[in-house]
């Protein structure tokens, strides 16, 4: 039966000095049924209504009386429950009571685990010189904060915990007293029921003497606030801060919720603006919650420790840091080289920050000092920060502290999708005004959304001033049927919404929020972290979504009841064919208790064993799942939620389970009551399905009968002073071209993005940039050019298609979507190549996948899009992308040969150990295009051609890279990749063409001729047909072209000269090609075309460029 865990101290130890042992893991929050060991059997938790009377003692059950009153959560009520008396039955008693909010056991919680004081130089993450193996200032800048402000002892801190050794020399001085308690005289002098409440209190024992029987507590205050110059020990974060020591967890490192809440109660009661949380890892407390935002309402920050089970936050929330209050600060851990430490949790939309975390050494008990490891270590960093931007700025609210400690965090490469900041904690910086401007780091919703859509949700970086967001600063928002009009802004901290008039039209919207939005500290945006703030176009951020056509389907057989410790099963026909792109579940319960349920979804054909949790013992009291929805691509999840659940939440487990499936047959919905006493029904349940195909409308099929003028070729990048584009002139005009180019570089490059503008006629442009938007020259560009349109192998000899279309959204690394697509031709083994075709603003790279972001396109699976990789800055203008599919394998189109696939997931960087090769059976390859499919690492990349031969007999050289915008490293996980390697065939007379032994090959290009030209022996069984063939050969730079290639009327250009710059006279059979070639020999060459072996490739090259007619 499920458990409530018990939440623990957030660190871990290297030295055996907690050695509590490890907890079960709990399955799901029971609100009855939970086991003896994870709640006081003396007691429960009840809160009543404000507007209800208050029931008299006498009223209440025998067995049960009032307890202790909590003034920060307005009618909570401990119930004391006399032996004899169960837990569960007083729950039951109380939660049918009208006047009651809520009733819940109390729960235990646990542990989770450059001044002159003699042992600073191992504080490493106050100042990491590199000792013990770690990277110099890879820590939170201390000392440099200390030259600017080292405090003033103004703003109380309270370490809610096992206890304060307030005795301990490094921290004696810097114990909060109580100004309204006589310590000694053993009376009450301040009339709270604590005697002699001199440092803080102790809950676990009711009484004023919060000593520490443990050494946690002690831990995390001396982190916070050691003493300075004493000539011992360590040194704090804020060497003047006080602390006020709150005992509510006991020598083994548990307590309970009752006493926690009684900790916030006395820290706000008593003027602490700011409390140290370092435990959690437990379910969610509404009596926890209601309690953190009533301190919300006063003013207090509360900074909680993310947890140390390496887990996401975002989809399995961790207590107490998981309240979704913009009070909180939830505090990720870091290693001694800046990394995010193996043990820690994260979360890029509920972790805020990280913070030193590994091997910390602090005070603890007995005037000894001891090196823990935890989020529960790096937690006091953050504190002591706060405390220390309060004392300097004693007027500021709890949201402009929080915004400046937010702010001024350093950017690390390791954080950057695990934390909603993606940085460390910096207190120099944070301390000196703030110059940072905010970024949107998200908005909902994004991607491909059935149904309507009449808001935007975005969440920023720090928390913004709410006047300097209104109407004025959305500066563009259109729609399928052109502009439309926001009608209002809301919100605060960092969360803010847009809203609209509900929109239902199929087709993509774009919204543009321009630089005048300001955080607290009054600096513009600053979207693309460039340290400049408010530029027109880097720094806008462009919101951008689809709405799709949706199916939906309602269950028949509802309403059903739900009795108490019962499955209900309801089922769902659906009758059609309909392959699943996107599924969600809505669901209407009405239940007294919903943290009693449990509920999934098991699809046709499925035992249900195979299921998706919807939801599990989430909620509290009466009736949270109305008109709730289940959608994988919702702002939050239903673990971070509360009742009422309505509106939108991510479900326990992805639906995206059932993306790709046929949704006909029988759905079920299971729902499992799990506890006596309260009982409901299940009212309705609906599936809304987004068809596979219908995410946008169709283009309508090209019927070509002429073929795809499919041609290859290979150019280097030449911008000028005021000219970063260079030109390619094609031998065959389009009339709607699709170009794809990759680059090809190696070590020492890069990185180098390859942008297309003007595709059109004969022509195109392109150029090679850094991401940061600087043209770099000598690349070497593959490219391929096709006809738009639609090809089969019947009329075409190939299965492909060529497309092209507008997109306005745009993937980073906190967001991989894409746009769905429809295939034009049936497929079994897609394989996807495209481009961005056009320059109308910032940088952006194609990229594919299929079901999944990690998945390569499937048949019954397209999504293509455009990424900007680690670039924060909004690439606001729409591009056209260019996207070709292929059918996998090998074959001839016309005079080519081509293999082409998805290679394995083994490719990685440019900075780890390149080039990785794929193997193919193109024994003299001429040209190669390789394209990102799928996308392993969040942080974006796109695949090149790597190296100065990646082309070699039966083997492709790649790499992937990415861009440099926030940090320098380009190290990369292993991607796929996708590829096309062309070559020239074997004719059917068994002679070898002349492409096939000219060294080094770079295109062959083959189209139908304008007019009939003389045929020759040069290609066996082509002698009706009117062809053109191109072929580019390489030889050592430096040297001479035989003049026998002149003689024969060959044209010779150097490398990236435009090729349609052919000499006048061209030869009009092979013979005089065949006896200059004879002239072009090596020792290793046959003088003949017919059976020639190939010399070695040559690095330096020029080009020559053989147009000959057959």
């Amino acid at each position: 039966m499920p458990r409530e865990r018990i939440l623990r101290l957030e660190s871990l130890e290297d030295r055996n000095l907690l050695a509590a042992a490890a907890l079960p893991e709990p399955s799901g929050l029971n609100g009855l049924s939970v086991d003896r060991a994870y709640h006081d059997t003396s007691r429960i938790l009840v809160r009543f209504r404000s507007d209800a009377p208050a029931l008299p003692e006498s009223a209440i059950p025998s067995g049960s009386r009032y307890g202790r009153t909590f003034p920060l959560v307005s009618g909570l009520r401990e119930i004391e429950l006399e032996d004899g008396v169960g837990v569960e039955d007083a729950l039951a008693w109380y939660r049918k009571l009208p006047s009651v909010l809520y009733a819940e056991p109390d729960y235990r919680l646990q542990i989770d685990a450059a001044p002159g004081d003699p042992q600073f130089g191992q504080l490493w993450g106050l100042h990491n010189t590199g000792q013990a193996g770690g990277t110099a200032d890879a820590d939170i800048d201390a000392p440099e904060a200390w030259d600017v402000f080292s405090g003033t002892g103004a703003t109380v801190v309270a370490v809610i915990d096992t206890g304060v050794d307030y005795t301990h020399p490094d921290l004696a001085a810097n114990m909060w007293r109580n100004p309204a308690e006589v310590a000694g005289n053993a009376r009450d002098d301040d009339g709270n029921g604590l005697v002699d409440d001199v440092y803080g209190a102790d809950f676990v024992n009711g009484d004023g003497n919060p000593i520490d029987d443990h050494g946690h507590g002690t831990h995390v205050a001396g982190t916070i606030a050691a003493v300075h110059n004493n000539g011992q020990g360590v040194a704090g974060v804020n060497p003047k801060a006080k602390i006020m020591a709150l005992k509510f967890l006991d020598a083994s490192g548990r307590g309970s919720v009752l006493d926690a809440v009684a900790a916030f109660d006395y820290a706000v009661a008593h003027g602490a603006r700011v409390s140290n949380n370092s435990w959690g890892g437990g379910g969610f407390s509404q009596a926890l919650a209601d309690a953190i935002q009533r301190a919300r309402q006063a003013g207090h920050v509360v900074v909680a420790a993310a947890g140390n089970s390496a887990s996401n936050n975002d989809t399995a929330a961790s207590y107490p840091a998981g309240y979704d209050f913009d009070n909180i600060l939830s505090v990720a851990a870091t290693d001694r080289n800046d990394r995010l430490a193996s043990f820690s949790n994260f979360g890029l939309a509920s972790v805020d920050i990280a913070a030193p975390g590994q091997e910390i050494l602090s005070t603890t008990p007995g005037h000894t000092y001891s090196t823990f490891s935890g989020t529960s270590m790096a937690t006091p960093h953050v504190t002591g920060v706060v405390s220390l931007v309060w004392d300097q700025h004693p007027d500021w609210t709890y949201a402009r502290v929080i915004g400046q400690v937010l702010a001024t965090a350093d950017a690390i490469p390791s954080l950057a999708e695990r934390t909603v900041v993606g940085g460390r904690l910096n207190a120099a910086a944070a301390v000196r005004p703030d110059t940072r401007g905010p970024r949107i780091v998200s908005s909902v919703p994004r991607g491909s959304i059935g149904g309507s859509a009449a808001s935007v949700v975005l969440r920023f970086s720090e928390p913004i001033d709410a006047a300097t967001f209104t109407l004025d600063d959305i500066v563009l928002f259109t729609g399928p049927g052109g502009n439309l009009a926001a009608t209002g802004v809301s919100g605060s901290g960092t969360v803010f919404t847009i809203s609209f008039a509900n929109q239902t039209a199929l087709g993509e919207y774009t919204m543009v929020i321009g630089t005048e939005v300001r955080d607290l500290a009054g600096n513009r945006m600053d979207q693309d972290a460039d340290g400049i703030h408010g530029e027109a176009s880097q720094d806008a951020f462009a919101a951008a979504f689809q709405l799709v056509q949706t199916v939906a389907f309602a269950s028949s057989d509802v309403p059903l009841a739900i009795q108490d410790n019962t499955t209900v099963v309801s089922y769902l026909d659906i009758d059609q064919d309909i392959t699943i792109a996107d599924l969600n579940v809505g669901l209407d319960i009405s239940h007294t208790w919903d943290s009693d349920l449990r509920f999934y979804l098991v699809g046709p054909g499925d035992d249900l064993q195979t299921h998706v949790v919807l939801s599990a013992f989430h909620g509290g009291g009466g009736d949270g799942y109305a008109d709730t929805v289940f959608d994988d691509e919702a702002p939050q999840s239903i673990v971070d939620g509360g009742p009422p659940f309505s509106g939108s939440y991510r479900p326990e487990e992805p639906l995206a389970f059932f993306d790709g499936r046929n949704a006909r047959g029988r759905w079920t919905l299971v729902v499992e009551d799990a506890a006596p006493f309260d009982q409901g029904q299940l009212n309705s349940w609906s599936l809304v399905i987004q068809p596979a195909g219908d995410a946008r409308p169709r283009e309508p099929p090209h019927n070509k009968t002429d073929g795809p003028f499919l041609l290859t070729g290979t150019a280097t990048s030449t911008p000028t002073l005021g000219n970063p584009w260079t030109t390619v002139t094609l031998d065959h005009t389009y009339s709607d071209m699709v170009v794809v180019a990759v680059a090809n570089y190696g070590a020492g490059q890069g990185p180098a993005v390859v942008r297309i503008r003007n595709a059109q006629g004969n022509s195109f442009q392109f150029q090679t940039l850094t991401p940061g938007g600087s043209a770099i020259g000598g690349i070497d560009v593959h490219y391929l050019v096709v006809e738009a349109g639609v090809y089969t192998q019947a009329v075409h000899g190939i299965t492909m298609e060529a497309v092209k279309f507008n997109s306005a959204a745009v993937d980073r690394d906190d967001s991989w979507v894409a746009a769905q697509r429809a295939y034009q031709n049936p497929y079994t083994n897609p394989v996807v190549f495209g481009q961005v075709m056009t320059a109308n603003d910032g940088w952006s790279a194609f990229w594919s996948r299929g079901d999944t972001v990690a998945n390569p396109p499937s048949p019954s699976a397209l999504y293509v899009g455009r990424h900007a990789g680690e670039d924060s800055r909004a690439t606001t203008a729409a591009e056209t992308i260019g996207y070709i599919v292929f059918e996998a394998g090998s074959g001839t189109l016309g005079e080519l040969a081509y293999e082409v696939g998805v290679g394995g997931d083994t490719v990685r960087g440019v900075a780890d150990s390149p080039p990785y090769s794929y193997t193919h059976g193109i024994t003299a390859p001429t040209a190669a295009i390789v394209s990102q499919t799928a996308m392993d690492g969040l942080n974006g990349s796109w695949a090149l051609l790597y190296g100065t031969d990646p082309l070699g007999p039966n083997r492709l050289a790649v790499a992937v890279d990415e861009d440099q915008t926030r940090d320098a490293e380009r190290f990369h996980v292993t991607e796929q990749v996708a590829y096309i390697v062309f070559g020239t065939r074997r004719p059917a007379g068994g002679r070898v063409d002349a492409a096939a032994v000219v060294s080094g090959i770079d295109r062959v290009r083959i189209a139908d001729a304008p007019r009939r030209l003389a045929t020759t022996r040069g290609f066996a069984g082509q002698d009706e047909s009117d062809r053109i063939v191109e072929i580019a050969a390489r030889w050592t730079r430096g040297s001479e072209a035989p003049s026998s290639l002149q003689t024969a009327g060959l044209s010779t250009t150097s490398s990236g000269q435009d090729r349609s710059q052919k000499a006048a006279s061209r030869p009009r059979d092979l013979r005089a090609l065949d006896a200059a070639m004879a002239s072009f020999s090596s020792p290793r060459r046959s003088s003949r075309l017919e059976s020639g072996t190939l010399p070695p490739k040559r690095n330096e090259v020029a080009l020559i460029d053989l147009l000959f007619a057959v």
